[in-house]
């Protein structure tokens, strides 16, 4: 049987609470575990950092699931994005009152 895995790479802009290198993320997008690695140094220090997933029985699969925990991401990010602009315009409304 063949192991294959999927790894996606970012870069945050704020430190994640955390001294060790990587920690496994609980979530039902995939069957199997996903781990928040630092690329360098600790989770707290690196801005570098990865989500890694293994034990899929073939690339397709890999790929499909590393695919929507891509797409979970992207949707987290723009809503934080949206959140944000809506808390800056609500502030700027106020100010002109």
């Amino acid at each position: 049987m063949s192991n294959f895995c999927f790894r996606l790479l970012f870069r945050l802009g704020m430190a994640v609470a955390s001294d060790q290198t990587e920690v496994n993320l609980q979530t039902t997008l995939c069957p199997n575990p996903l781990k928040l690695k630092a690329r360098t140094g600790t989770l707290s220090t690196s801005r570098g950092l990865a989500i890694e997933s293994c034990a899929y029985a073939s690339e397709g699969e890999a790929r499909g699931f590393g695919t929507r925990v891509l797409n979970a991401m992207l949707l987290v990010h723009r809503f934080h994005e949206t959140y944000h602009m809506r808390f800056f315009l609500a502030a700027m409304q106020s100010s002109f009152v």
